[in-house]
């Protein structure tokens, strides 16, 4: 029961640090970052920028392949999932970090069948590709959602 002020605070600040890559693999070694960062991106408390933070420092840290054997848990997946299912226009922009964050887990082949197990989530990836336009991340899903269900 975060005060949604001081999770925003919290947000940007870890978005500002994982933004710079020779932080992302110290990030990832801090007890109770990531479940930190999961919690205020999927809390219903949060506002809606402390949500884009969350999610922008998630994709950030994702981006490092080392980090994500580590991301690929259940809370990072399910936060994931429900934020990129979100049908509203406020939260656009953390729906594509989420989107990313997903993306970039699953192009490790060892995290593939881990996140094809996970409830939704090949659904909302399946539901992405066939509302994108065109763009070159329907791509990417279209071969994220081909590499998943190989894993299966």
């Amino acid at each position: 029961n975060t005060n949604p002020s001081c999770a925003q605070i919290i947000a940007e600040a870890l978005m500002k640090k994982a933004a710079f890559p020779a932080n992302r693999t110290l990030m990832i070694e801090r007890d109770g970052l990531i479940e930190a960062l999961t919690r205020i991106s999927y809390a219903n408390t949060s506002t809606v920028a402390a949500r884009e933070f969350s999610c922008c420092a998630l994709n950030d840290l994702s981006c490092e392949a080392k980090n994500r054997q580590k991301m690929t848990c259940t809370s990072v997946l399910t936060s994931m999932v429900k934020i990129a299912s979100f049908n509203d226009d406020a939260s656009l922009i953390a729906q594509e970090y989420a989107v990313k964050v997903i993306l970039n887990l699953s192009a490790e082949a060892n995290n593939r069948k881990r996140m094809a197990s996970q409830k939704g989530l090949l659904s909302v990836l399946v539901q992405r590709a066939a509302s994108s336009n065109g763009n070159p991340t329907k791509d990417d899903v279209k071969q994220a959602v081909i590499n998943l269900v190989s894993a299966l």
